[in-house]
């Protein structure tokens, strides 16, 4: 609900952090790209909790205890023997 308040407002940038973390992973998915299509041209900082759907953005910056670790798009970030690979990996350990 409080998503859908803030695409109305229209914002410059729209901050999202645990917004869809009670849904599925489809339905995650599918929320994101209607929100980023939505949003074409203007900023979005969305912390993501599934790092999967961070293919679906233009930059990725991946933090560890706090800290920037990697940066960079999806294919940059995701090489094999980075930090960001290893939350994949852990990730889908977990699922």
């Amino acid at each position: 609900m409080a998503l859908a308040r803030a695409l109305v407002k229209e914002p410059d940038l729209l901050i999202v952090s645990n917004a869809l973390t009670a849904l599925d992973g489809s339905s995650q998915q599918r929320i994101a790209k209607a929100v980023l299509e939505a949003r074409r041209g203007r900023g979005v900082l969305w912390s993501l909790h599934r790092p999967d759907l961070a293919q679906l953005f233009g930059l990725v910056a991946v933090l560890r205890d706090g800290r920037l670790v990697e940066k960079g798009d999806y294919d940059e970030v995701s090489k094999d023997g980075s930090e960001f690979q290893r939350m994949l990996a852990d990730a889908g350990a977990g699922a």
